[in-house]
Protein backbone atom coordinates (compact mmCIF):
# COMPACT_ATOMS: atom_id res chain seq x y z
CA UNK A 1 0.00 0.00 0.00
CA UNK A 2 1.45 3.45 -0.91
CA UNK A 3 2.08 5.81 1.96
CA UNK A 4 1.68 8.40 0.06
CA UNK A 5 -1.08 7.93 -3.28
CA UNK A 6 -1.18 11.70 -4.18
CA UNK A 7 2.11 12.87 -3.93
CA UNK A 8 3.42 9.69 -5.63
CA UNK A 9 1.58 10.24 -8.46
CA UNK A 10 2.57 14.08 -8.29
CA UNK A 11 6.28 13.21 -8.44
CA UNK A 12 6.03 9.93 -11.00
CA UNK A 13 4.65 12.57 -13.30
CA UNK A 14 6.67 15.29 -12.84
CA UNK A 15 9.39 13.26 -13.19
CA UNK A 16 8.01 12.11 -16.44
CA UNK A 17 6.85 15.38 -18.01
CA UNK A 18 10.62 17.08 -17.27
CA UNK A 19 12.54 13.75 -18.60
CA UNK A 20 10.33 14.61 -21.93
CA UNK A 21 9.97 18.34 -22.07
CA UNK A 22 14.09 19.14 -21.02
CA UNK A 23 15.97 16.38 -22.28
CA UNK A 24 13.49 14.37 -24.75
CA UNK A 25 13.86 11.32 -23.19
CA UNK A 26 11.05 8.95 -22.09
CA UNK A 27 11.84 7.57 -17.93
CA UNK A 28 9.44 5.00 -17.80
CA UNK A 29 10.54 2.98 -20.87
CA UNK A 30 13.95 3.58 -19.75
CA UNK A 31 13.90 2.31 -16.21
CA UNK A 32 11.11 -0.28 -17.73
CA UNK A 33 13.86 -1.43 -20.50
CA UNK A 34 16.69 -1.50 -17.53
CA UNK A 35 14.56 -3.88 -15.79
CA UNK A 36 14.56 -1.82 -12.84
CA UNK A 37 11.91 -0.01 -10.33
CA UNK A 38 11.84 3.33 -9.36
CA UNK A 39 11.62 4.19 -5.44
CA UNK A 40 10.86 7.71 -4.35
CA UNK A 41 11.88 8.54 -0.63
CA UNK A 42 10.91 11.93 0.96
CA UNK A 43 14.04 13.37 3.45
CA UNK A 44 11.82 14.64 6.22
CA UNK A 45 14.36 17.51 7.65
CA UNK A 46 12.53 18.23 10.91
CA UNK A 47 11.54 15.11 12.22
CA UNK A 48 15.22 13.11 10.99
CA UNK A 49 13.60 10.43 9.14
CA UNK A 50 12.88 9.13 5.47
CA UNK A 51 8.96 8.72 3.63
CA UNK A 52 8.43 5.93 1.99
CA UNK A 53 6.51 8.24 -0.61
CA UNK A 54 5.13 5.35 -2.97
CA UNK A 55 5.32 1.93 -0.83
CA UNK A 56 8.01 -0.10 -1.62
CA UNK A 57 9.31 -3.32 -0.15
CA UNK A 58 8.91 -2.74 3.40
CA UNK A 59 12.39 -5.47 3.94
CA UNK A 60 13.79 -2.68 1.36
CA UNK A 61 12.80 0.70 3.13
CA UNK A 62 14.10 -0.61 6.39
CA UNK A 63 17.64 -1.20 4.97
CA UNK A 64 17.63 2.11 3.58
CA UNK A 65 16.75 3.33 7.03
CA UNK A 66 19.28 1.29 8.34
CA UNK A 67 22.04 3.03 6.27
CA UNK A 68 21.52 6.44 8.70
CA UNK A 69 19.77 9.65 8.05
CA UNK A 70 21.54 11.97 5.11
CA UNK A 71 19.93 15.67 5.04
CA UNK A 72 19.68 16.94 1.45
CA UNK A 73 17.45 18.98 -0.77
CA UNK A 74 16.95 16.17 -3.33
CA UNK A 75 19.49 12.87 -4.62
CA UNK A 76 19.11 10.48 -7.37
CA UNK A 77 20.94 6.85 -7.05
CA UNK A 78 20.78 4.31 -10.07
CA UNK A 79 21.46 0.88 -9.39
CA UNK A 80 20.66 1.60 -5.96
CA UNK A 81 20.17 -2.20 -5.04
CA UNK A 82 23.73 -2.94 -5.40
CA UNK A 83 24.65 -0.27 -3.19
CA UNK A 84 22.56 -0.79 -0.19
CA UNK A 85 21.42 -4.45 -1.04
CA UNK A 86 18.06 -3.73 -1.76
CA UNK A 87 15.64 -7.27 -3.18
CA UNK A 88 15.58 -5.75 -6.68
CA UNK A 89 17.04 -3.86 -8.96
CA UNK A 90 16.12 -0.10 -7.33
CA UNK A 91 16.97 3.21 -8.86
CA UNK A 92 16.20 5.72 -6.12
CA UNK A 93 14.67 9.27 -6.35
CA UNK A 94 15.00 11.40 -3.37
CA UNK A 95 13.35 15.10 -2.20
CA UNK A 96 13.26 16.83 0.64
CA UNK A 97 9.16 17.61 1.75
CA UNK A 98 10.12 21.13 1.53
CA UNK A 99 9.50 20.63 -2.03
CA UNK A 100 6.56 18.50 -2.36
CA UNK A 101 4.44 21.19 -3.66
CA UNK A 102 6.65 20.95 -7.05
CA UNK A 103 6.55 24.09 -8.22
CA UNK A 104 8.22 25.93 -11.02
CA UNK A 105 10.49 28.11 -9.18
CA UNK A 106 11.82 26.21 -6.43
CA UNK A 107 11.27 22.54 -6.95
CA UNK A 108 11.57 21.86 -10.64
CA UNK A 109 14.71 22.83 -11.27
CA UNK A 110 16.01 20.78 -8.50
CA UNK A 111 14.50 17.70 -10.32
CA UNK A 112 15.74 18.61 -13.52
CA UNK A 113 19.19 18.81 -11.74
CA UNK A 114 18.40 15.46 -10.31
CA UNK A 115 17.31 13.81 -13.56
CA UNK A 116 20.69 15.08 -15.10
CA UNK A 117 22.40 12.66 -12.53
CA UNK A 118 20.30 9.57 -13.77
CA UNK A 119 21.05 10.23 -17.42
CA UNK A 120 24.47 10.72 -16.53
CA UNK A 121 24.39 7.71 -14.25
CA UNK A 122 22.77 5.18 -17.36
CA UNK A 123 25.91 6.96 -19.57
CA UNK A 124 23.44 8.47 -21.52
CA UNK A 125 25.22 10.90 -23.59
CA UNK A 126 23.59 14.26 -23.91
CA UNK A 127 22.54 16.15 -27.05
CA UNK A 128 25.34 19.53 -27.01
CA UNK A 129 23.69 22.07 -29.08
CA UNK A 130 24.01 26.20 -29.28
CA UNK A 131 25.94 27.36 -25.78
CA UNK A 132 25.78 23.90 -23.62
CA UNK A 133 29.42 23.35 -23.95
CA UNK A 134 30.35 26.50 -22.43
CA UNK A 135 27.29 26.63 -20.01
CA UNK A 136 27.94 23.25 -18.53
CA UNK A 137 31.80 24.61 -18.03
CA UNK A 138 30.24 27.93 -16.44
CA UNK A 139 28.56 24.88 -13.99
CA UNK A 140 31.34 22.91 -13.21
CA UNK A 141 33.38 26.35 -12.58
CA UNK A 142 30.22 27.37 -9.47
CA UNK A 143 30.85 24.09 -7.93
CA UNK A 144 32.75 24.27 -4.69
CA UNK A 145 35.71 21.72 -4.83
CA UNK A 146 34.75 19.09 -2.40
CA UNK A 147 30.97 19.01 -4.80
CA UNK A 148 32.94 19.19 -7.42
CA UNK A 149 35.00 15.49 -6.65
CA UNK A 150 31.66 13.69 -5.87
CA UNK A 151 29.70 12.91 -9.11
CA UNK A 152 28.88 16.30 -10.34
CA UNK A 153 31.02 15.04 -14.00
CA UNK A 154 31.20 16.95 -16.90
CA UNK A 155 28.68 14.97 -18.68
CA UNK A 156 26.09 15.77 -16.09
CA UNK A 157 26.66 19.29 -16.54
CA UNK A 158 25.73 18.97 -20.55
CA UNK A 159 22.42 17.59 -19.47
CA UNK A 160 21.75 20.59 -17.14
CA UNK A 161 22.93 22.62 -18.97
CA UNK A 162 21.18 21.63 -22.16
CA UNK A 163 18.21 21.19 -20.01
CA UNK A 164 17.90 24.78 -18.55
CA UNK A 165 18.35 25.97 -22.66
CA UNK A 166 15.63 23.90 -23.88
CA UNK A 167 13.17 25.25 -20.64
CA UNK A 168 13.81 28.57 -21.56
CA UNK A 169 13.52 28.01 -25.29
CA UNK A 170 10.10 26.11 -25.05
CA UNK A 171 9.24 28.77 -22.22
CA UNK A 172 8.35 25.81 -19.90
CA UNK A 173 10.44 27.87 -17.13
CA UNK A 174 9.45 31.16 -15.35
CA UNK A 175 13.17 31.78 -14.69
CA UNK A 176 14.36 34.57 -16.72
CA UNK A 177 17.15 33.17 -17.97
CA UNK A 178 19.67 29.99 -18.14
CA UNK A 179 21.60 31.31 -15.29
CA UNK A 180 18.93 31.78 -12.77
CA UNK A 181 17.00 28.36 -13.72
CA UNK A 182 20.73 27.15 -12.88
CA UNK A 183 21.16 28.88 -9.64
CA UNK A 184 17.92 27.47 -8.57
CA UNK A 185 18.91 24.09 -9.64
CA UNK A 186 22.10 24.05 -7.95
CA UNK A 187 21.65 24.62 -4.48
CA UNK A 188 23.78 27.94 -3.02
CA UNK A 189 25.49 25.97 -0.15
CA UNK A 190 27.06 23.53 -3.47
CA UNK A 191 27.97 26.66 -5.38
CA UNK A 192 30.95 29.81 -4.87
CA UNK A 193 29.18 32.04 -6.26
CA UNK A 194 26.36 32.12 -9.00
CA UNK A 195 26.56 30.53 -12.69
CA UNK A 196 27.94 32.51 -15.31
CA UNK A 197 25.55 31.25 -17.87
CA UNK A 198 24.95 33.02 -21.47
CA UNK A 199 21.71 33.06 -23.19
CA UNK A 200 23.57 31.36 -26.71
CA UNK A 201 20.55 30.41 -29.29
Amino acid sequence: MMAYPDLCAKLRKALARYARVAFGKDLDAIIQARGHELALIGIDSKNKRYLDICGMNPSDFKIIESKGFFDNDAGFRVSAHKLLGLSKPTDVFLLNADYFKVDEMRAVPLIVHELAHFFDQIAEEPTIEANDDENAEAILKSLRPEVLVREHTKRWALHLAHAARVLQVKNLTPHSTIGKFLDAAIPSYDRDGPVRARKGW
